[in-house]
């Protein structure tokens, strides 16, 4: 009845019309004759009741019809029989098959900028991340995830870090970690209703838990008036990934391109590329229980740190006595130790001997000429379900670019989202947090459904050719044109009509390139481009954007 109340009235030739407040048809002859017969009167009263009766038909449709298809936002997983390369790079072609789902991270632990410092150790003086733009993949085992966000500095100095005086080692406070997580909820009914803050961690009486109608405790801890708010219920369980760039993203390798850019004070990167290839912590939230985290535990096994300090938390350990580069310095694994790279800072609780202060001064010196500190953590191997999820990041001016990898099964079923079912939707919600510790993080107040799709791959016709990234910035990477056709020539215009560059595929590849330089060699200006790809007697024509 619906349908008929709103689809177009069509008097055809044998056609009848619908009188829906009579629920009754009329042949069109005998309904055009009394429309000449009724009264002004009828013909107002007629015109106010439909005026009355569409509008409100209008309200019950959008109530009770459209709720029936779901509003929330989808992340399709694209199957694919080639993974990407772990190695917080997204310029892989298959990533090029993922449609791109943007994320809103519309809620702040802060209602204005202000600079809090957590119990992580760590300061947050932005009030906003403001997306997080999210890609998936997957094969019959593994599932892979690409996530990339905005944030101004790489911050990898959790625990504070140590400064070597000349004479003392003093505690580096005030800083902590870039992380993100990804909130998977198992059997959480309330994440429908208000996403994550079912299991709200930040400041106590924060509008945002209060108004969402999570579950509250009341005896929980709070000596520093910024602890977890609200908690799953007994028997409710949900899967957390949570990304910590200091304790556990650089256990395999950590590396920089070239001289990146640091703050001397904050020990941070301002400019520059830095890549870190280890694991995301694998953890699960359940219900409280009096413990200080609230009921967020790490999954069965060990995590990926210990702690780089002496017995009595006075000075570090163990730090590397020529260590290549800022990263190098900034990541201390239990391999290098073990690889006889360190030396011996301080014997309390150590077995081995004391460097001396010489060496210990002049590895300083190869520290303080980075403007790096000593981290207070060791990176280790994790064990067992803490180690589920692989990760691999970049940092590169101001972008965090981060591949995570996780079986589709594991076993671990009470910790872990199972991906058992890839005709089902699974819900999650993602939060970011910005060198600070986790009360002090940016989250998104609704939640979005992966869902797992195989797509026929595209042809390598015109049609298909799509170029990416756009905007590019041919000083950070090449433009690339998928699917093109082995005997394709690419040409690159400006909006007036000047031919730019002439692309030819001599390779028959799928993927070209371009460096974004003109037949002279020279870097274009930025602005917008067209390019024409042609093939036999097909053509077809495109945009994309050039920054700097």
């Amino acid at each position: 009845m619906v349908q008929d109340l709103f689809s177009p009235m069509v008097i055809g030739k044998n056609s009848s019309v619908f009188l829906f407040f009579k629920g009754r048809s009329i042949p069109k002859k005998n309904f055009l004759r009394g429309c000449k017969k009724m009264s002004r009167r009828n013909k107002r009263l007629i015109i106010g009741t439909i005026l009355v009766i569409v509008p409100l038909a209008v309200v019950f449709l959008s109530k009770f019809v459209l709720q029936g298809a779901s509003s929330v936002p989808k992340l399709n997983a694209i199957k694919v029989t080639t993974p990407p390369m772990l190695d917080g790079d997204a310029s892989d072609a298959v990533w090029q098959t993922a449609p791109e789902l943007k994320v809103t991270i519309n809620g702040s632990w802060a209602t204005s900028p202000v600079t809090v410092a957590g119990q992580g150790g760590g300061t947050a003086t932005e009030i906003t991340i403001p997306w997080v733009k999210l890609k998936a993949l997957y094969t019959d085992t593994t599932l892979y995830v690409l996530a990339t966000w905005p944030d101004s500095d790489l911050s990898i100095t959790r625990g504070g870090g140590w400064d070597w005086t000349g004479t003392a080692w003093t505690k580096h406070s005030g800083q902590a970690e870039d992380r993100l997580a990804f909130w998977w909820p198992i059997n959480v009914p309330k994440f429908e209703s208000i996403g994550c803050r079912a299991k709200c961690h930040m400041p106590d009486a924060h509008p945002d838990c209060y108004t969402a109608g999570c579950h509250m405790k009341d005896n929980h801890p709070s000596t520093t008036g910024l602890e977890d708010e609200c908690y799953v219920q007994t028997g409710e369980r949900a899967d957390k990934w949570h990304m910590k760039a200091a304790r556990f993203l650089g256990v395999k390798s950590a590396a920089q391109s070239g001289v990146v850019v640091v703050n001397p004070t904050t020990h941070e990167v301002t400019g520059g590329k830095v890549t870190l290839i280890g694991y995301c912590d694998d953890k699960h939230t359940t219900e409280y229980v009096a413990d200080k985290d609230g009921g967020r535990r790490g999954d069965s096994g060990s995590g990926a740190t210990t702690d780089n300090r002496n017995a009595i938390k006075t000075s570090p350990k163990y730090m590397e006595s020529n260590p290549d580069n800022y990263i190098d310095a900034m990541i201390l694994t239990q391999t290098e130790i073990n690889n006889g790279e360190t030396i011996i800072v301080d014997t309390t609780g150590v077995t081995g001997a004391y460097a001396g202060d010489d060496a210990v001064t002049s590895a300083w010196s190869k520290y303080s000429s980075f403007n790096a500190c000593v981290p207070e953590n060791i990176l280790k191997e994790p064990s067992g379900s803490r180690g589920n999820i692989e990760q691999a990041a970049t940092w590169e001016n101001g972008i965090w670019t981060s591949e995570f990898k996780r079986a589709l099964l594991t076993s671990t079923t009470d910790q872990d989202v199972q991906f058992s079912d890839l005709t089902k939707e699974y819900s999650f919600a993602v939060a970011v947090m910005d060198n600070s510790g986790g009360e002090e993080h940016f989250w998104q107040k609704d939640y979005q459904n992966l869902v797992f799709v195989t797509l026929t791959p595209a042809a390598r016709i015109v049609e298909n050719v799509v170029a990416y990234p756009s905007p590019f910035n041919p000083k950070t990477g090449l433009l690339k044109f998928a699917n093109v056709p082995a005997d394709a020539t690419i040409e690159i215009y400006t909006l007036t009509g000047e031919l730019v560059y002439t692309l030819e595929n001599p390779t028959s590849s799928a993927i070209v390139e371009w460096d974004g330089k003109n037949e002279d060699g020279k870097i274009v200006a930025r602005g917008i481009y067209i390019y024409r790809v042609k093939s036999g007697g097909d053509e077809v024509r495109g945009k994309f954007a050039v920054v700097k």
